[in-house]
């Protein structure tokens, strides 16, 4: 069973619409045969249909406001880092050139 929602004859808003073509174009397709009964089939292939629909239509994300870590932050990862290097020194061979 295929399912086919013509974006342009769909009562949707001129937003809406717009970002549904530019999403899938000017018709949305959906098929289905996982059943043998028809109408499951026809209802799995409206599901799928509308799922796309709904995920075309959602508004895009805010943009990211990028952001800085604190003066705190930035001083505890240098100090981890000081003693990791540290302890990754106190492994190592002690030097013979005294």
């Amino acid at each position: 069973m295929t399912i086919t929602i013509d974006v342009d004859r769909a009562a949707l808003s001129d937003v809406v619409r717009d970002r549904v073509l530019a999403a899938y174009g000017p018709t949305i397709t959906a098929s289905s045969a996982d059943s043998r009964s028809q109408f499951r089939n026809r209802a799995t292939a409206w599901a799928a249909a509308l799922e796309r629909l709904d995920a075309a239509a959602k508004p895009p994300p805010p943009p990211r406001r990028a952001t800085r870590p604190s003066r705190s932050a930035v001083r505890k990862r240098l100090v981890a880092k000081h003693q990791t290097s540290l302890r990754k020194q106190e492994r190592r061979r002690p030097s013979t050139d005294e």
